[in-house]
């Protein structure tokens, strides 16, 4: 039993390794609203052709687990733990069997220990569920030994600390390194394309001084495939309206420039 919840618990925390690195916490509302970018988690994980995990992404469960534990300072569980462990591991680790295995039975492991250190506890019935008959006589109390009284209580303890569950804290939630490493290439790829639209917009409005000034860094992009494809589609957006197609000599010149840039880089590529 304990191994098929293992089996679930780790499947789960593979397909959601990244998680914490797209949602948004809002706190200006109480309690605090958080946000989940659905496209942001689909392109880091390349889910975006799976419709399974979209509607996973679309369904009440996974709304209720992101309010549950979307805020990043809140008490952990094995769960996260785990999630942290499958993020730090790499590739052939993962698509090894016997690592898969045998992290499986370590968790089944986690889970029944988890399980025996739960302690009974008893429900004292309410007053109104039981009679009570209160004796009009007074009755005198006997005095107790405290030296009893003491023993008993060194007892009880001595054979109860052991087991006396911990105090959960809470702490920060890990956040995945591998994830936060390609946010930082996603975040170096934007800006780059931005340096890129805001050449051409200066060549096409005229401004030749000001993308002279970048157009080192723009041809430094072009090595990148993602700059060379937006490269041709902003060189089509701007055949709108037509007045833009008909370049002077320095415009052309500076387009040339780039679009002669692209092509080596793209043959030394091949």
């Amino acid at each position: 039993d304990k191994r098929i919840r293992a089996c679930f618990l780790r499947f789960f925390a593979d397909l959601l390794v990244g998680y914490r690195c797209c949602l948004e916490v809002i706190r200006v509302y109480t309690p605090p609203l958080i946000v989940f970018h659905k496209s942001a988690f689909l392109g880091l994980r390349q889910f975006s052709s799976c419709p399974l995990i979209r509607a996973f992404l679309d369904s009440l469960l996974f709304q209720s687990f992101i309010s549950e534990r979307g805020l990043p300072f809140r008490i952990c569980d094995l769960f996260d733990e785990l999630v942290a462990q499958i993020s730090e591991q790499s590739n052939d680790q993962l698509a090894s069997r016997t690592t898969s295995i045998e992290n499986i039975i370590e968790i089944a492991e986690k889970l029944l220990e988890n399980e025996r250190q739960e302690i009974p506890f008893s429900v004292t019935p309410f007053v109104t569920q039981q009679r009570f008959t209160v004796p009009f006589s007074s009755t005198k109390l006997r005095l107790l030994n405290n030296d009893l009284v003491s023993q008993s209580i060194k007892r009880k303890l001595k054979t109860t600390s052991n087991n006396v569950a911990p105090v959960l804290c809470p702490r920060r939630v890990q956040a995945t390194p591998w994830i936060i490493a390609r946010e930082e290439r996603m975040g170096a790829v934007s800006r780059r394309l931005q340096v890129l639209s805001s050449c051409l917009h200066h060549i096409f409005d005229f401004k030749l001084s000001d993308a002279r000034k970048i157009m080192c860094a723009v041809e430094l992009s072009m090595r990148s495939v993602n700059a060379r494809v937006a490269f041709c589609q902003l060189l089509w957006k701007n055949l709108v309206p037509i007045n833009r197609a008909t370049l002077f000599p320095q415009q052309f010149e500076l387009i040339v420039r780039l679009m002669n840039c692209a092509l080596n880089v793209h043959i030394f590529a091949k």
